[in-house]
């Protein structure tokens, strides 16, 4: 297979494709990346605002971006920096064509969407079984569908589930769902959602944002209404996925989740995407403040990943030279 400069390569292992794409943008020197990257929102037009990507970048981490040693691939973030920073160099030493109005590489959008799909499908290849998520001071694995192969949703059999979180805040623990509804609940009106079975897209769509995706898809096979709310917000900027993502939304306002409801199109239209996008934000603004680093970089990266797909794409067949 012929491989196109700059897009990934093609290798079983996504560091190699890392490294075959530094060779391409001409082997910048760390310092010419490093200042790039402190430039980014100047030197592309990018249509969203910087809080979702980093304004800084040490030799250190660039050198394990590269060397894969930490064992797993990067955020979408710092793919994003990196390739950005990269393609900026390879214009500066003239590996690639720019644009002659903007400077920016050519082609940069179809390159860097290229390699956001790359990454997620290397954490798909990459993703360990998830633990579980405890539920009413349980391990469910004798009444969860994954363990029975049914639908049968747990606590059935003349039992009903407690209407508890799933499992406690601990501190902003990765097997915790992080609480958003600010508005108390009146005491007797909390109920569970039905459980929600997501496809293997959805699941591989809310796992490339980070591990958070799978707490969120495990609690919501649980019908905890908080995880089905935050995975409909995620799943509703994914246009693959918007569609399904309304049906979560109903869902979640039937389980009378309080903010669920104003997300609910009217009959006939599809979710806004910019309400979607400030509903993500506010979500990433709330992970931040009590702690939750896992929700913080899920939701980071889903704003990020709605702001690119709001940026024109080059027309096909477009060579980057």
């Amino acid at each position: 297979m012929t491989h196109r400069p700059f897009y990934p390569a093609g290798h079983e292992n996504i560091f190699e494709d890392f490294r075959q794409f530094r060779t391409d943008c001409g082997e910048p020197d760390s310092s010419s990346v490093i200042h790039n990257v402190e430039r980014l929102e100047e030197l592309f037009p990018l249509k969203h605002g910087r809080e979702s990507l980093p304004d800084s970048l040490s030799r250190s981490a660039v050198s394990q971006f590269f060397t894969g040693s930490k064992g797993t691939p990067p955020s979408a973030r710092l793919v994003a920096v990196v390739v950005l920073a990269y393609l900026r160099c390879a214009v500066e030493n003239g590996s690639i064509r720019s644009d002659p109005e903007t400077g920016t590489p050519h082609d940069w959008e179809c390159v860097l969407e290229a390699w956001q799909a790359r990454l997620r499908e290397a954490k798909r290849q990459n993703r360990p079984e998830p633990p579980l998520p405890r539920h009413g001071g349980r391990q469910d694995t004798d009444t969860s569908s994954t363990a029975t192969g049914t639908t049968e949703p747990p606590g059935s059999g003349g039992t009903t589930a407690p209407d508890v979180a799933p499992g406690p805040m601990e501190g902003g623990s990765r097997l915790s769902v992080m609480p958003s509804a600010s508005s108390p609940v009146p005491p007797g009106t909390a109920r569970r959602a039905d459980p929600v079975h997501l496809t293997p897209d959805e699941s591989a769509a809310l796992v490339a944002h980070g591990d958070y995706g799978l707490v969120l898809a495990e609690h919501a096979r649980i019908g905890d209404r908080e995880a089905l709310y935050q995975l409909a917000v995620a799943l509703a900027l994914d246009p693959d996925h918007c569609a399904r993502a309304q049906s979560w939304l109903v869902s979640a306002t039937a389980a009378r989740h309080p903010a669920a409801a104003d997300l609910v199109p009217e009959p006939g239209r599809s979710i806004d995407v910019h309400d979607a996008r400030a509903r993500a934000k506010e979500l990433a603004r709330r992970a931040e403040a009590c702690g939750h680093e896992a929700a913080l970089e899920f939701f980071l990266s889903c704003v990020q990943q709605a702001a690119l797909r709001a940026v024109p794409v080059a027309a096909e067949g477009d060579e980057p030279r």
